[in-house]
């Protein structure tokens, strides 16, 4: 890969971290800031390649806002914003992405489709004070659906990018062999494979530690007041005021349990779309076939 270095104009990241949304991305993202060559874009999550149209899209922001968060003399810098990697519910992601850094590497992660799908649930009821049914979740939410099709958005990527550019790693292997599958990827981005670090042993969002608020919480959770502090607020700050309203107003953990015709529906659509990335990437992925 060509790096894209400093220019009078500022630098853009030399790879992205695109995707999917609840398999270890921030775990990733951390362990790659650890690396002395790598500079990881902060906040994590620009969502730079997003229409502004969309709550979550920050394209309206400009070039100049983006090449600020790389401004960085190590040898690679690259940014993490799984929500990229939800085709076709987000259309022109991609295009506007290759249409500014051509030559990025791409990093994907996929994880056991149903883990990934309760991660997701659990989530926007965490979050967003969802009052859906895990059922009523999965028949709702299109983009959760989507960023599941893990063969589907990789073969969206390879409309624009090239084979050689793309790497896809699994959740499974990044979690029970963390050495080995971080030297992978520090090998793909070319930056020194041997690098070891004693904080590779720390995982980030870890689930034991997440809170599910009550109906009042939830209700909360909704507001337009809890919505103007997410944007007002610092990310880190909001995050921590969100968790702490979910301990003092706390309720039962929803159940992730699904009919059997919908759970095998879904699994026969994951088994098509896993056979697609398998025969897209040339290797098989053990955890996507159980």
């Amino acid at each position: 890969m060509k790096i894209q270095r400093n220019s009078p104009e500022g630098r853009l990241p030399d790879f992205l971290l695109v995707g999917a949304t609840k398999t270890g991305t921030t775990s990733l993202d951390f362990y790659l800031s650890l690396h002395p060559e790598i500079h990881m874009a902060r906040p994590k999550e620009p969502r730079f390649f997003i229409d502004d149209k969309e709550s979550a899209g920050r394209w309206h922001r400009g070039i100049d806002w983006y090449r600020a968060l790389f401004d960085s003399e190590k040898t690679v810098c690259g940014e993490a914003s799984p929500t990229y990697a939800t085709w076709p519910h987000r259309q022109g992601v991609i295009e506007r992405m290759h249409a500014v850094v051509p030559r990025a590497k791409i990093i994907f992660v996929v994880r056991e489709h149903f883990a990934r799908l309760r991660s997701s649930y659990l989530m926007k009821m965490r979050y967003r004070g969802c009052e859906d049914s895990f059922t009523e979740f999965l028949e709702n939410s299109v983009e959760a659906i989507d960023a599941s099709m893990y063969g589907l958005q990789v073969q969206n990527v390879l409309r624009f990018y090239p084979l050689e550019n793309v790497y896809v790693l699994a959740s499974e292997d990044l979690q029970n062999r963390r050495q080995e599958t971080l030297a992978k990827v520090f090998d793909f981005l070319g930056v020194d494979s041997s690098f070891r670090s004693p904080l590779f042993a720390h995982r980030r969002h870890v689930s034991t530690w997440h809170r599910y608020p009550n109906a009042l919480g939830r209700r909360l959770l909704r507001t337009q007041g809890m919505a103007r502090l997410e944007v007002e607020l610092p990310s880190s700050v909001f995050y921590h005021f969100r968790n702490l309203m979910n301990w003092l107003l706390p309720g039962k953990k929803p159940s992730t349990g699904l009919p059997a015709e919908i759970e095998e529906n879904l699994r026969s659509k994951f088994r098509n779309d896993t056979v697609l990335l398998q025969e897209l990437m040339g290797i098989r992925f053990p955890a996507l076939t159980r």
